[in-house]
């Protein structure tokens, strides 16, 4: 879909904001997170662009300008005035890497303060526990796999990984 849902303290789903921009091949709108200045961050995992959407003013949304694309960008987490972004997998591009992103002007921009390559091949989302970002592998290949397989048939196991604090002055 080319569009940003909300849903309501009620359970009601709405369309917060719908773009042609949002439009892509297989994956597309994936990541999000609030961040406390009152605007969404979404990476868009089919070709790497990020939005800043502002929650006041949704259609208002800009692209944040990126070093490069941020391709197969599926987790994110805003963390200490970072973001982590989960990079895994789509059809051109296995990166499998944790990336850390870093603006210094309100998310118009954002520069690349690290990357770390991540064990599994196909991380998809992460959290905070303490200081330690916590990423979780749903194997989202094997589900699929298994479903093709045995259509009844779930992935029921998944790998959680403790990656550390990306970042020396890192905040919760």
């Amino acid at each position: 879909a080319h569009a940003i849902y909300k849903i309501d303290a009620a359970g009601v789903k709405s369309v917060l904001v719908q773009n042609e921009q949002f439009k892509g091949e297989g994956f597309t709108m994936n990541g999000l997170d609030v961040h406390p200045d009152g605007y969404l961050l979404v990476a868009k995992k089919s070709d790497g662009k990020l939005f800043k959407v502002p929650l006041d003013a949704p259609k208002k949304f800009t692209a944040v300008k990126l070093p490069e694309p941020i391709t197969a960008g599926d987790g994110i987490l805003l963390a200490g005035g970072d973001l982590v972004i989960i990079r895994n997998r789509t059809a051109t591009v296995a990166a499998n890497e944790i990336l850390v992103l870093r603006s210094v002007d309100g998310w118009s921009s954002a520069s690349i303060a690290e990357r770390k390559p991540h064990e599994d091949n196909y991380p998809t989302t992460a959290t905070l526990r303490g200081n330690q970002i916590i990423t979780v592998a749903s194997r989202i290949n094997a589900l699929l796999a298994t479903l093709k397989d045995n259509p009844g048939g779930l992935q029921q196991e998944f790998q959680i990984h403790t990656i550390g604090t990306i970042g020396a002055d890192r905040k919760e």
